[in-house]
């Protein structure tokens, strides 16, 4: 029930991301990115899309790499 429970949590926090990088709250984007205490790909990927969105490519890059 907690790796359900945990499955759950870090879909909401990946679609947080990608709504706050989709309305160019950036910087909130980023405390929920550094609160995930187990990112996923899709928690990489919606943080990078979010960095690239709001021109942060350089940050993007180095997220990536």
């Amino acid at each position: 029930m907690a790796s359900l429970s945990r499955g759950r949590t870090i879909i909401q926090q990946n679609l947080k991301i990608t709504q706050l990088g989709k309305r160019g709250q950036i910087d909130e984007a980023i405390r929920v990115f550094n609160r995930i205490t187990h990112p996923n790909t899709v928690t990489y990927n919606s943080m990078i899309s979010a960095y690239a969105k709001n021109g942060r490519i350089i940050h993007a890059r180095k997220l990536f790499d």
